[in-house]
């Protein structure tokens, strides 16, 4: 595993599909902000993951999150 940060789905290649929720946890209120996927929005606003950061997912069709990384 390597730590990353980004945008959830462009930068970290996860994989969301229709009707999949991403709670994501803010500090400053101290509550979790529901974020249902919609591709238009993501596109324009997606969710950011910072590093050390979790999130929990709730997806309608299981997945696997698989990344790869080229070294140079």
């Amino acid at each position: 595993m390597v730590p990353q940060s980004g945008r959830l789905h462009l930068d970290l290649g996860f994989p969301i599909a229709a009707d999949d929720v991403i709670h994501l946890f803010d500090r400053d209120t101290q509550k979790y902000v529901i974020m249902e996927y919609d591709e238009a929005r993501w596109n324009d606003n997606p969710p950011v993951v910072g590093i050390g950061e979790s999130f929990w997912v709730g997806k309608n069709v299981a997945g696997n999150w698989i990344q790869e990384f080229h070294i140079q």
